[in-house]
């Protein structure tokens, strides 16, 4: 395996159409995934596709909450939640789900936001204002969309906010 880096455009784009690449994996949106399935296909490429999953973190029935939703929401806030890998959504049996919110709000109490090079932050900054705004954004929606989002987009605020103070 060989790993590539650059952009899309231009690595990405080659990579899709050379004959001697073999296999192309892709997570990302499905406007770019139908290109590189297009373009992949003039040399019969074996292509996996991830188009806008949201990467979702599946809680099993059998799952022990005390160790699964400290490492779920640690994945969620992986780079402060600015990574393709953060488990954004949390797929939880319907049975668990009233255990579930509560161990995400306490979890959540112990989640120290700061500086990310000190091994005891949980959570960093934004990159920009931009991906700030972007996220106060996206919890203003949960919030408004009702009770189903109040918990975590309660707790995801209470961390931008420290995050950026």
């Amino acid at each position: 395996m060989n790993v590539v880096t650059g952009l899309g455009k231009v690595v990405g784009a080659e990579l899709v159409r050379n004959p001697d690449v073999d296999k192309i994996s892709f997570t990302g949106s499905v406007a770019i995934g139908e290109g590189i399935m297009r373009d992949g296909a003039a040399t019969m490429k074996r292509i996996t596709l991830e188009l806008g999953g949201k990467s979702p973190t599946v809680l099993l029935d059998d799952a022990p909450l005390d160790e699964a939703i400290p490492a779920a929401l640690t994945m969620a806030f992986l780079n402060s939640g600015q990574a393709c890998a953060a488990g954004t959504r949390l797929l939880v049996p319907k049975s668990k789900l009233n255990s579930v919110k509560t161990a995400i709000q306490e979890t959540m109490k112990s989640f120290s936001v700061g500086d990310p090079a000190d091994p005891k932050i949980a959570v960093g900054p934004m990159v920009s204002q931009n991906q700030y705004d972007r996220v106060q954004s996206y919890i203003r929606k949960g919030i408004e969309e009702g009770p189903r989002c109040w918990l975590v987009a309660r707790a995801i605020r209470k961390v931008s906010k420290r995050a950026t103070s």
